[in-house]
């Protein structure tokens, strides 16, 4: 009898047995078998922990959109455009296409808006391939990834929760910083000036970076459509204006926006600085790729209007 009995346990806990063996090989690790088969004596692994075990395992490449990027411009024989950028974070791409009138006014930096790339249709693809016919070098270099992650605050005052939301994009913040000063190394013209555009979300992350922006080539800023950013720093924009007297701002936003949007606060700074140097300009409709010819022309005038009369031979 107590032979049957033992008999029936083993087949009893067979299935439990096979499933344990099949889940540790499908997590690499070694099966933990009991010497002892009783029904207390198993205990299954966490299927939560394993799932947790292989995202951690599976790190994401940031870099894997732009390569494929990089490829397949390089397959459509534009490939003199591509170049690959490091700072200490790692290498980043860029796509520098030089004047093609032989007399160039100077070099436009395009940065994208959050998850795009540097030929991102619309108005950075337009405006990348279309200022070169004009007398206008550009050079659209890859935004670093911005994705808000919630500040903990267990433990802390309420009083820095404010504090540690903006120091959350800090890291991005100086890395954008790195990527704008390495990419000048592409820029040789020495007495040609620059002017640095930014679309959507970037428009934050330049303004936040804009104290770095030391090189006196630097004379212009155009922010396209800009959105805010929850846990960005605090920017002082009467201070930007007052510090830096020879740059000229171009702020585009659209006349139906359905975005959130600073562009009428940076406005209403200026209008109270009296400054001439700003200029605020409302797009009909929305501010899309069907609008991109027109946003071009505008912007040819304004780059017309304060660089190009001063370069002319």
């Amino acid at each position: 009898m107590r032979f049957k009995q033992l008999i029936l346990s083993c087949v009893w806990l067979m299935p439990t047995v096979f499933f344990i063996t099949e889940l540790n090989a499908a997590t690499g690790t070694a099966p933990n078998i009991p010497t002892t088969l009783t029904p207390n004596s198993i205990t299954l692994p966490n299927p939560a922990t394993i799932k947790a075990t292989n995202a951690v395992n599976a790190p994401k490449d940031p870099n894997a959109p732009n390569q494929a990027l990089a490829q397949s411009l390089e397959q459509q024989t534009h490939g003199d455009e591509v170049r690959w950028l490091t700072t200490n974070t790692g290498p980043f791409l860029s796509l520098y296409t030089p004047d093609k009138t032989g007399n160039q006014f100077g070099t436009v930096i395009l940065l994208h808006g959050n998850g795009h790339h540097p030929d991102w249709p619309g108005v950075i693809h337009l405006l990348r391939t279309q200022l070169p016919e004009v007398g206008w070098s550009t050079l659209s270099i890859a935004v670093p990834n911005y994705e808000y992650q919630p500040p903990s605050t267990v433990g802390a005052p309420a009083s820095n929760a404010i504090q540690n939301t903006f120091s959350a994009a800090t890291p991005l913040i100086q890395m954008l910083s790195q990527r704008i000063t390495q990419s000048l190394s592409l820029i040789p013209e020495a007495n040609k000036p620059i002017v640095i555009l930014a679309e959507g979300v970037s428009v934050t992350w330049l303004l936040a970076t804009y104290n770095t922006l030391t090189d006196a080539r630097f004379r212009g800023v155009i922010l396209v459509s800009g959105q805010s950013a929850i846990d960005a720093p605090v920017i002082d924009f009467a201070q930007m204006l007052q510090q830096t007297p020879s740059r000229f701002f171009l702020d585009v936003t659209a006349e139906q926006s359905t975005i959130a949007t600073q562009s009428p606060q940076r406005d209403v700074i200026a209008r109270r600085l009296r400054s001439d140097r700003y200029q605020l300009m409302v797009m009909p409709g929305a501010l899309d790729p069907s609008h991109s010819p027109l946003l071009l022309k505008q912007m040819r005038g304004w780059l017309r209007k304060h660089f190009e009369v001063a370069t002319r031979p």
